[in-house]
């Protein structure tokens, strides 16, 4: 993928911005090429792609902010790499926990219909 980045790059003008992904085996490598600097991340296949690409967009700023390169990395992994990074995850994980919640309030509720028709059955017999 190193390699496909450095073609891809040397046919492109170096003050336009590049976003690609590479697929190879079980893990992406993420680019994004901005002015004279290449940002790249490999992550495993399943991880979102929005979270690689937002790392790679923080990175890139705190780097022009002047941080040094091996702590802006460092920090960014430490907060990319926590589940809680991409908010639509977060979302759909509390979702599914609703879902559990109402699937659960569901057999409830048959139980207890499946309980008033029998009473009531003995009722009227």
């Amino acid at each position: 993928p190193v390699r496909r980045v450095q073609r891809h790059r040397a046919d492109d003008t170096l003050d336009a911005t590049h976003r690609k992904t590479y697929v190879e085996e079980t893990f992406k490598f993420h680019y994004k090429s901005s002015k004279a600097r290449i940002y790249m991340c490999v992550a495993h296949a399943d991880f979102p792609l929005r979270t690689s690409y937002a790392f790679l967009d923080v990175l890139e700023e705190v780097v022009a902010e002047g941080a040094d390169p091996a702590t802006a990395m460092r920090d960014g992994m430490a907060r990319f790499n926590n589940p809680s990074a991409d908010p639509l995850s977060g979302l759909q994980s509390e979702i599914g926990e609703v879902k559990d919640v109402l699937m659960d309030n569901i057999e409830l509720l048959l139980k207890r219909g499946e309980r008033l028709e029998t009473l009531s059955s003995k009722a009227e017999g």
